[in-house]
């Protein structure tokens, strides 16, 4: 699960940002080339002395989460309208504003945890800013002037300078600063300050990514190497995994600039460009372009990557080749980040070395977005690339026909890669036919590009068949048939694809911003429960996720049917669209309904409620509920209260079970019709290890990952959380040592799962094969995890409790426990110190008797 501060960071600010009127009406903004504006102070009053262009208050594209108040303070968006809405300022209930907030924008407040988290980034993030203006302060005080003399030689005026945040660090300062960029990485305490920060490095630029500080770049003053050093808040942090200055660039650019990033070399060409009024500019963190950078800047809505480089001394050849050979990496990094990239170059007077800072010392930043707006796109730069490094600057006319071999040979090869697109293919077959003064036409090399696509496709799949054959005919020699026939069977599926590598290249072109967060907002989220795992800081609601398959594993008698049966009911009971599918292949229909029934009252009837139960609705036989002799009816009533509301589940359709043995393809045709003729929320099944597919004839183990993988696919087809009891095997010898390699049968099973939930019945001793215990003899744990587990309150071989594990849980911490309250006799499995949050659509089903004036058998009962 994501933590508040992710949320508050990847989406929230940026959309408060296109959204700032209508959060904050009384302050008038309005919107202008910077960012916002209003003409009131942050107290909503008028300033004694009104500015004439209406900016007493900014919120700016470079800082889009603070409100910056002119000649006086600034305040965090979220604190500030906490503070005028009558709200606590306290960080570590951040959650109360951004929840108001998001309710105003129309924007849905995920389910979110870490509050304390976010507490401790806000702290740091304060402090930061204050080293910065400190930093800024110093800069201008006798200390710093040699710091402020060398950024005035470099041409820089006090506007500027101020935009930049340049600061003048101290040692001092350094000395501050190590606290906040010491932190924990794998276990061991480190600190991210270089230790000549303030002495040899003096200079200090606030590396600011997505709207927040994640540390400083410092810069020595000598001319030495490395020129910069940079420090980072946290392992995540690292700039090389960020772009410098890199925002919510879909939601506060000018509107044809709002897909498209400019990229330049280093922070302070950002700055320049950015404070030269250019859209959408950052600089690259590191020595290299990252993919995981450019990632980022496409989850914030980027689809097109301009490349804007230094040029370098054409005199200087090894410059010039190691300048081109980054920036053929760079555009091969930018395809694989599944963005589309393009190159422009900086004018340079007499081939000198030039760069974005130079340039503007020159010219406009109107003139330096005209050299922006005139790019080339990453596949033909590749192309030309590709010329220069074959023919340097010849003429085409100077081409042997084996020169002209080898560049068709390389060209071909270029424009059949998976990323170029139809487009860029046609450009560059054009402009190699120019190349040949057309003795090859654009025609003649597009037919042999395509020839050869197809016949090296069919070549791999040839190959790569021949070769699963002889794997496979070599293990059928040695005995091995089954396992010979599960290997070619697993093979098949890609084998085939091969072939059909042409009909899915429309799948190459990434999918717009508009087409995923459509996608997002049709599926349906995923289903809280009633149980969280995890203690303290790490505590995670369990949620069932839509469109996945969640496993409840267990040994036998375990509790991994009274688990699916808790979780299946809850869901009916508490409300919202849609009905619950529960489908028994162990048990009849008799014994579930019951069960249900006995989980549903939740209270002891007797000694035995499932005996007692079953004898009372078989023969009427009332002689074994509780209280017999002198109040014998006690049982028998908490039944009769109860009974007519768990039957308003089932005769409403709430809650339908299905109980009979079918094969996999039945199962999957029950379900598939179900969810197209009924709203369905979603399908349960006990258990997977009991399923088979008709006329199968290969292995287990092959048809059970089979199995699995078509329930993945239909969980993704209705969109719903599937969920499935299996068997753990007998290797699960106690709870610290099962695993999802434990699943009976089928280890793939583990490979189509989203979440595996491991279950535990506290009654049940490990086996003498386990580790559990130090020795036969002893009752201490032997192993830390064992302990923990001890002081939560799980006493192995004592009735009552449940050790639960998240041993799989994509997108969510992995390996949480949890420890529950488990009645055998009511199979009420619990948890007394966790309340589920229940949403406005799913409330608790009211079942109790409707009050009217008519006759009344008191079991009419309703539901929403």
């Amino acid at each position: 699960m994501s933590s508040l501060s992710d949320f508050i960071h990847r989406d929230f600010y940026p959309a408060l940002f296109e959204r700032i009127d209508l959060v904050f009406p009384n302050m008038h903004f309005e919107r202008w080339r910077g960012g916002w504006r209003s003409p009131l102070c942050m107290d909503e009053t008028k300033p004694s002395k009104p500015r004439p262009q209406h900016d007493k208050c900014v919120i700016t594209n470079k800082v889009p989460t603070r409100v910056l108040e002119q000649g006086g303070g600034s305040m965090d968006l979220i604190e500030y309208y906490a503070s005028r809405n009558g709200m606590s300022t306290d960080s570590k209930e951040a959650h109360i504003p951004v929840r108001a907030m998001c309710d105003k924008m129309g924007m849905q407040f995920p389910e979110l945890q870490d509050s304390g988290e976010y507490a401790a980034y806000r702290e740091k993030q304060e402090k930061l800013l204050k080293s910065i203006k400190e930093m800024q302060s110093a800069l201008y005080s006798d200390e710093g002037k040699e710091v402020l003399s060398y950024l005035k030689g470099r041409g820089y005026d006090d506007e500027f300078i101020k935009y930049a945040e340049f600061g003048y660090v101290s040692p001092a300062t350094a000395s501050t600063l190590r606290g906040l960029f010491t932190y924990d990485k794998n276990g061991v305490e480190v600190c991210m300050l270089p230790y000549d920060t303030g002495t040899t490095y003096t200079l200090a630029i606030p590396y600011r990514t997505g709207g927040r500080i994640a540390g400083f770049v410092f810069r020595r003053l000598d001319g030495q190497f490395p020129k910069y050093k940079q420090a980072c808040i946290s392992a995540s942090a690292n700039r090389s995994l960020h772009l410098f200055g890199l925002t919510g660039l879909n939601l506060n650019a000018r509107e044809e600039y709002r897909k498209d990033l400019t990229i330049v070399e280093g922070e302070i060409d950002a700055l320049r460009a950015q404070y030269a009024g250019l859209q959408n500019v950052v600089g690259i963190g590191g020595k290299e372009l990252k993919v995981e950078a450019l990632l980022e800047a496409k989850s914030r809505g980027v689809t097109r990557v301009t490349l804007l480089l230094d040029t370098e001394d054409e005199g200087n050849e090894a410059s010039v080749k190691k300048n081109l050979e980054s920036r053929e990496r760079d555009i091969w990094n930018i395809y694989r980040a599944g963005l589309k990239p393009f190159v422009a170059d900086i004018p340079s007077e007499n081939g000198e070395k030039m760069d974005v800072d130079e340039y503007l010392k020159n010219h406009t930043g109107e003139e330096l977005q005209e050299v922006v707006n005139d790019v080339i796109s990453g596949g033909f730069y590749l192309f030309l690339l590709l010329k220069r490094k074959l023919f340097g600057e010849r003429r085409a006319g100077d081409y042997t026909l084996k020169e002209i071999d080898e560049l068709k040979s390389q060209t071909i090869e270029l424009a059949n890669s998976p990323y170029l697109s139809q487009m860029e293919r046609a450009q560059i077959f054009n402009s190699f036919a120019a190349s040949t003064n057309q003795r090859i036409t654009e025609e003649d090399i597009a037919d042999e590009a395509n020839k050869i696509k197809a016949i090296e496709d069919r070549n791999r799949q040839k190959k790569e068949t021949l070769s699963a054959l002889a794997d496979a005919y070599n293990i059928a020699k040695d005995g091995g048939v089954d396992k010979a026939l599960e290997m070619i069977g697993s093979k098949i599926r890609d084998l085939k694809d091969i072939s059909l590598e042409e009909e899915f290249s429309k799948y190459l072109i990434p999918p717009t911003r508009a087409e995923i967060l459509s996608r997002w907002k049709e599926k349906p989220t995923g289903l809280s429960t009633q149980y969280a795992f995890g203690y303290g800081d790490r505590r995670e609601e369990f949620m069932l996720q839509s469109a996945a398959l969640t496993y409840i594993c267990a040994p036998t008698s375990h509790g991994k049917s009274r688990m699916l049966q808790n979780l299946a009911l809850y869901q009916a009971r508490k409300g919202g669209e849609g009905d619950i599918l529960y489908i028994s292949l162990e048990e009849d229909s008799t014994a579930v309904e019951q069960e249900f029934l006995n989980i549903f009252i939740g209270q002891r009837l007797s000694r035995n409620n499932l005996r007692t139960l079953n004898s009372y609705y078989s023969s009427g036989d009332t002689r074994w509920f509780e209280g017999a002799g002198t109040n014998h009816q006690t049982g028998l009533q908490i039944l009769k209260d109860n009974e007519g509301k768990f039957f308003r589940l089932t005769d409403s359709g709430k809650l339908r079970i299905m109980a009979e043995p079918m094969d996999s393809k039945r199962l999957i045709g029950y379900i598939r019709y179900m969810c197209k003729n009924l709203k369905i929320r979603a399908v349960f099944v006990d258990y997977i290890q009991l399923l088979h597919t008709r006329g199968f004839n290969g292995g287990r183990k092959e048809e059970l990952a089979d199995m699995s993988r078509d329930l993945m696919i239909l969980s993704k087809e209705v969109s719903l959380p599937v969920v499935l009891a299996a068997q753990l095997n007998r290797e699960a010898y106690s709870p610290i040592e099962m695993n999802a390699q434990n699943i009976a049968e089928a280890s793939e099973i583990e490979h189509s799962a989203n979440t595996i939930m491991v279950l535990w019945n506290s009654s049940e001793k490990p086996s003498p094969k386990s580790n559990y215990f130090i020795s036969k003899d002893s009752r201490k744990p032997s192993s830390d995890a064992a302990e923990i587990e001890g002081k939560n309150d799980f006493q192995i071989g004592t009735e009552g409790k449940m050790y639960a594990k998240l041993v799989k849980n994509r997108g969510g911490i992995r390996n949480i426990s949890a420890i529950l309250d488990f009645s055998g006799n009511t199979g009420v499995i619990s948890q007394n110190d966790y309340t589920p949050k229940a949403s406005a659509e799913e409330q608790p089903l009211p079942l109790e008797p409707q009050q009217n004036s008519g006759d009344s058998t008191g079991d009419d009962y309703f539901l929403n």
